[in-house]
């Protein structure tokens, strides 16, 4: 699928959006007509294939242009090792995979296996961003966020130890226990 021009992922003339489709032959190749200038995105993929998107493609209106061959690789696997293996609250943690491309756009979440570990399968080589959540519901909170690369056929271990601590307190109105919402926010400083 080719998504543009300038956009995230249509094609655009006179205000529609538009996404043209094309399908390799049987020695992979593809062809696009008829496209109007602009910058393009290619996304790539097929039956249980992960999809691949190339960005930035300039197309000029009457002009021919040609990628370069594309070599993809056998998907990759990421197991994501979290330790310990469960919250404080012996809740397993939950898993945010995204592309680095768009660290907040989660592709993949997960909550931890008995042992502290899930897996991503089928991915594309690239560059992501794994966080890792404590609890669920209203208490969680993100810990620990970092940075994988995964290479085609990869399957790569990624181990995230999260240290964290507990604190308690008590809030009141007077003398009274009051029951409310509380955030805890780090400010990134320390």
């Amino acid at each position: 699928i080719l998504f543009g021009p300038e956009a995230a992922d249509s094609q655009s003339r006179h205000g529609e959006r538009v996404s043209v489709r094309a399908e390799t032959n049987a020695r992979g190749s593809y062809r696009f007509s008829g496209l109007h200038s602009g910058i393009y995105a290619l996304r790539i993929g097929g039956g249980d294939y992960p999809s691949v998107r190339l960005d930035g493609i300039p197309v000029v209106e009457g002009h021919e242009f040609s990628l370069s061959t594309m070599e993809l690789g056998p998907p990759a696997a990421l197991r994501v090792q979290v330790s310990p293996r469960e919250s404080h609250t012996a809740v397993p943690w939950r898993v945010w995979l995204s592309p680095a491309s768009e660290p907040y756009r989660a592709m993949e979440t997960k909550e931890t296996s008995e042992d502290g570990a899930v897996m991503f399968a089928s991915l594309p080589a690239g560059r992501y961003v794994v966080r890792v959540e404590s609890g669920g519901g209203d208490s969680s909170a993100w810990l620990e966020e970092r940075e994988v690369i995964v290479d085609w056929g990869d399957e790569a271990l990624f181990q995230i130890d999260v240290n964290v601590c507990e604190l308690t307190g008590r809030v009141l109105l007077g003398e009274d226990p009051l029951r409310a919402r509380l955030r805890f926010i780090r400010d990134g400083s320390g």
